[in-house]
């Protein structure tokens, strides 16, 4: 976990000092909000649609304006309540009772994005993300309760939409995002839809 972390920190650092020669103006900075679905073992903890998605975005875009490099983090939560049996950690036999079941994952990932047609048009783009995500699965019933935390490898291939407006370019996303399992936690999957604004 600890190994993970540490690739993800030097990549990030090795992809800043590569780009502290670069003008302010190249890089764009922004926020974004939007919604999440769960899939496969992600969905079977806790089925929730989720609008609890917040990213944070930095691109730099290169001088022909067609691809940029930079990074990303994010938070999604999902929760589900519901009357299940469940094996907990460190507890003897099986609990049955009200659950609540909650999954927050904070990716951190490096990205690339290559963009098509004129820069200061509507255009689709294409992108990967790789990186570590950070997933924290929860469940409480009753007075009981357990919890892991793990680093989990994974990324999110994305596809959008970016509008253009003066010094600001607006974009609208999907990614699906898939890690490798960690500690107890099988791989992770999920969709999430953002829009967002990026400036400079």
């Amino acid at each position: 976990m600890k190994r993970a972390f540490n690739i993800v920190v030097l990549a990030a650092a090795l992809l800043l000092g590569t780009q502290k020669s670069a003008s302010a103006q190249q890089w764009l900075w922004g926020l974004a909000y939007g919604f999440a679905a769960p899939t496969g073992n992600t969905k079977d903890f806790a089925n929730d649609f989720s609008w609890r998605n917040f990213t944070v975005e930095a691109r730099r875009i290169n001088e022909n304006r067609n691809m940029s490099f930079g990074f990303n983090a994010s938070w999604n939560v999902f929760f589900e309540k519901s009357n299940r049996t469940s094996v907990l950690p460190n507890v003897p036999g099986s609990v049955t009772g009200t659950q609540y079941r909650y999954i927050n994952s904070w990716p951190i990932l490096l990205s690339a994005h290559h963009y098509f047609g004129h820069p200061y048009r509507p255009r689709p783009f294409i992108g990967l993300n790789l990186g570590a995500y950070i997933i924290e699965e929860r469940v409480e019933i009753g007075l009981v309760a357990a919890h892991e935390t793990n680093v989990h490898l994974g990324g999110a291939p994305e596809v959008g939409f970016a509008f253009p407006r003066g010094n600001q370019i607006w974009w609208l996303s999907a990614r699906y995002h898939a890690t490798l399992e960690a500690g107890h936690v099988p791989e992770q999957n999920y969709f999430t839809v953002s829009l967002g604004v990026t400036s400079h």
